[in-house]
């Protein structure tokens, strides 16, 4: 979603999540070019709305507020598809974590607005620190019983999550957790993404989501086609959802299918 707004030239000094509100034709029409190109799940417009994060970036919008247009945005826009609430990391600066107590009763409260604007599937996704990975856990174990949950984590090019910590310490959390599946998103680039979606595959007992960027870390840019390719080779059995994150566009998923099927 960003990089489509993005390319449309439209930015925000209080974050894109904004646009949910000032501009809900345009996220509605990019939901809309996604579900043209075969998508067949989509996530709200809402990465960046975690109360802490909403604060950091000075938004004007109340959290509900912006979560409800959020999800009326994409039933508008893809009814018939499978929906998924997303939210993101808590913080905006690594170096000024919140406090426990802030984080984990923010989640809460996003949960919550999801579940009373008729989404049942979060995703928690680009999860890259272990504390972050813990307040998430915590607002999860008291959430709605109704509620399905997925976490997707973010890792860096050395294969560990962003805090320098061993993937391989976030297995047990994730696999105690009441989760509906688990995954890789963002952070890195493509080989080192299957790196981590193979560990996951050996270790977990959930299906997986797999969204590596079409950008890899930023630094690099691959033809749909190519990354299309890479990206569905050899994909481990466990993985159920697959498609791209930073960088994507319609095209991506479109090239995506078609190597699917």
């Amino acid at each position: 979603m960003g990089t489509e707004i993005l390319a449309k030239g439209k930015t925000s000094a209080t974050g894109l999540q904004d646009f949910n509100i000032t501009a809900p034709e345009l996220i509605q029409s990019i939901h809309q070019s996604y579900k043209e190109a075969g998508s067949e799940f989509f996530l709200t417009h809402s990465f960046t709305c975690h109360p802490v994060m909403l604060k950091e970036l000075k938004s004007p919008y109340p959290l509900k507020e912006l979560i409800t247009q959020a999800v009326k945005n994409l039933q508008t826009s893809a009814p018939q598809a499978l929906h998924f609430a997303s939210i993101g990391p808590c913080f905006l600066d690594k170096k000024q974590l919140p406090k426990a107590s802030a984080a984990i009763d923010g989640y809460a409260q996003v949960f919550q607005h999801f579940e009373d604007s008729g989404l049942d599937s979060i995703l928690c996704e680009t999860i890259g620190y272990t504390e972050n990975l813990r307040w998430v856990l915590e607002a999860i174990r008291h959430s709605s019983k109704t509620l399905k949950f997925a976490i997707s984590l973010c890792t860096s090019r050395q294969g560990t999550l962003l805090d320098d910590s061993p993937l391989e310490n976030a297995l047990p959390l994730l696999n105690e957790a009441p989760l509906s599946f688990a995954g890789v998103n963002c952070g890195t680039t493509l080989p080192a993404n299957r790196q981590a979606i193979e560990i996951l595959s050996k270790n977990l007992d959930h299906p997986l989501i797999f969204r590596p960027n079409k950008t890899g870390d930023g630094t690099m840019q691959i033809e749909d086609k190519n990354f299309a390719q890479s990206l569905t080779k050899n994909l481990p059995q466990k993985v159920k959802f697959l498609g791209a994150c930073c960088g994507a566009t319609p095209q991506t998923i479109k090239a995506i299918k078609e190597n699917l099927y």
